[in-house]
């Protein structure tokens, strides 16, 4: 594939519509990237641009950036390590700046996924402040309102030792997740839909 062609070509059923994506260049080049089904039916050729890069990440040069500069894509959102030190609520606002929120994480996958963010932009494993909190004493909820069914605790779960109401990960030898006072100072993950 050449650098700036396009993976992508869309054939046009008699209707009007559009039939198949055929990802011809992508697939030669990046066929471990892709899903086993990799041709989706779709309306029109406006959603298809603006869902390709949520479906497949930056796979191909579409002329689209699925991710804002300095974000990295997975599972259909972005996201961004945060090194600068701030309390737990100070990082949430920071995030809502970005029009983004304090990291939720769904699944095992994710929480690798953040952790090597984390590793690659820091050179290490700082404990890093994520988006959940129990302001409702033993309910963990996270900041982006998305189910809070994942967790990593360390041992057998947060202790809520004096009044500790915030998530941060990265916690200790095992790497894994810790309920810690609030106005900490850590750095953090940002995570945003696309």
């Amino acid at each position: 594939m050449q650098r700036g062609e396009s993976c992508l070509s869309l054939s046009s059923q008699a209707n009007g519509k559009f039939g198949h994506v055929n990802f011809q260049a992508c697939i030669r080049k990046h066929a471990h990237t892709l899903p086993s089904n990799n041709t989706r039916k779709l309306k029109n050729d406006i959603l298809l641009l603006s869902l390709l890069p949520g479906l497949y990440g930056p796979i191909c040069n579409l002329g689209l950036s699925s991710c804002p500069a300095g974000w990295s894509h997975f599972n259909h959102r972005c996201f961004i390590y945060i090194p600068r030190n701030m309390t737990w609520a100070t990082a949430q606002r920071n995030c809502v700046s970005l029009q983004a929120t304090l990291a939720s994480i769904q699944n095992f996958q994710e929480y690798h996924f953040i952790q090597r963010l984390i590793t690659t932009a820091s050179h290490g494993s700082p404990e890093t402040w994520i988006g959940g909190s129990d302001a409702e004493e033993g309910v963990w909820l996270w900041s982006d309102g998305s189910p809070f069914h994942y967790s990593n605790w360390c041992g057998s779960g947060p202790d809520n030792y004096k009044y500790q109401h915030c998530l941060q990960m990265n916690y200790g030898e095992s790497k894994c997740w810790d309920d810690i006072w609030c106005d900490q100072y850590r750095p953090s993950v940002c995570a945003k839909n696309i």
